[in-house]
């Protein structure tokens, strides 16, 4: 733990002394929330919290391109007995306005992997084990605030998700977000 902390402070203190230039890397951490619409206008998804860290590379001073890696700990139909995971995994490109603080739009492609928890042990049908991967499309926008402090800034983003595919049906979902921004390098 005192390892990690270090490590902590070497970073900050690095990202602190970079100039106040434009960036070159940036790492964000996030928490928000997940608002499901109907699956094949019927069913009810559950509302859950997302939980996820993005990371990306600016291509230009406007054009970054993004991963994202989030999760959703209980991606099931409402009033039901399963507990079905979700792992978020896409690639984005973001067209940004601003220098310090930058508004952006997004879009990206990605995956949409679901597993069902091992503690449901009334399940007796193995298929319903097998995790099951879904494509997704992200589209959005949000609000970065780079380096308000050191290197340490925020962001808040709205996102739509679509899967054309979920177990035959088709899926929109909302994603609100917020967190830190970690920006460091410069062009």
């Amino acid at each position: 733990m005192r390892r990690l902390s270090g490590w902590i402070a070497v970073v900050f203190c690095l990202g602190a002394a970079v100039t106040e230039s434009a960036q070159q890397y940036e790492i964000a951490p996030y928490a928000g929330g997940f608002f499901p619409g109907k699956v094949a206008q019927v069913l009810v998804l559950n509302r859950e919290g997302i939980y996820g860290v993005r990371g990306g590379v600016f291509l230009t001073n406007a054009i970054q391109a993004e991963g994202n890696w989030g999760y959703i700990n209980n991606l099931s139909l409402k009033d039901t007995l399963t507990r079905t995971r979700a792992y978020i995994w896409d690639g984005n490109f973001s067209y940004h306005v601003g220098q310090k603080t930058k508004a952006y739009g997004t879009f990206g492609l990605g995956l949409v992997k679901t597993t069902v928890s091992q503690d449901d042990t009334f399940l007796f049908d193995p298929e319903i084990l097998t995790p099951h991967r879904f494509l997704a499309m992200t589209y959005g926008g949000g609000v970065k605030v780079l380096r308000k402090w050191g290197p340490v800034g925020y962001r808040v983003d709205v996102r739509g998700r679509t899967l054309p595919r979920y177990y035959g049906f088709h899926l929109n979902w909302l994603e609100a977000t917020a967190g830190l921004t970690f920006a460091w390098g410069e062009r």
